[in-house]
């Protein structure tokens, strides 16, 4: 048995009842920074972050979780801007740039945006959101798709939570609506 463990979260609070296993797995917390010590010491990158005014579909929904989904998911005019800075990124910046969603939904609304090359990665595509994905991106070589974007053969990468750990050279821009540097 292991004495010590040592786990890193920047999720040490929860919202969804799942507080109490967050603490029971990775224990008291013995160590605490925040991001701007990290960036001084090193750790991390400055970020630049960017705040863009978007158009939103009128809703009368009392439901948060919908309101998320018609605001953000699914709002054709974030799905165009999320494109218009992947697309720039990569065409003029020449970056790799990853774009990471919440939905399937949303990957059909935002690749309809994209002009550019990209690869998208999943965890397996359920018989509900094969009504609404494409035959062609039902399967993915998850693996294979992170070492070519890695090793800059890929450019653009979309991806759902299963490429949430994707390590790649230090300033890789993240587009997640917003970009970082």
């Amino acid at each position: 048995m292991t004495p010590y463990r040592f786990f890193l979260s920047a999720t040490q609070m929860r919202i969804d009842g799942a507080e109490l296993l967050l603490k029971g797995l990775i224990g008291p917390i013995v160590c605490s920074r925040n991001y701007s010590e990290l960036v001084n010491q090193g750790y991390l990158s400055q970020g630049v972050f960017k705040v863009f005014n978007v158009n939103g579909p009128v809703s009368n929904s009392s439901d948060p979780k919908k309101e998320v989904q018609n605001q953000l998911f699914n709002n054709p005019y974030v799905n165009r801007l999320a494109a218009e800075i992947a697309t720039k990124s990569v065409n003029i910046g020449n970056r790799p740039t990853l774009i990471l969603i919440e939905e399937f939904r949303q990957f059909t609304y935002l690749k309809n945006h994209l002009e550019i090359p990209f690869e998208f990665v999943h965890g397996g595509v359920s018989a509900d959101a094969k009504e609404f994905i494409p035959e062609e991106y039902w399967k993915c070589d998850k693996k294979g798709a992170i070492e070519r974007f890695n090793n800059g053969q890929t450019k653009l990468l979309i991806g759902t939570w299963q490429i949430d750990t994707v390590t790649s050279g230090e300033g890789m821009p993240l587009v997640n609506i917003v970009t970082g540097k």
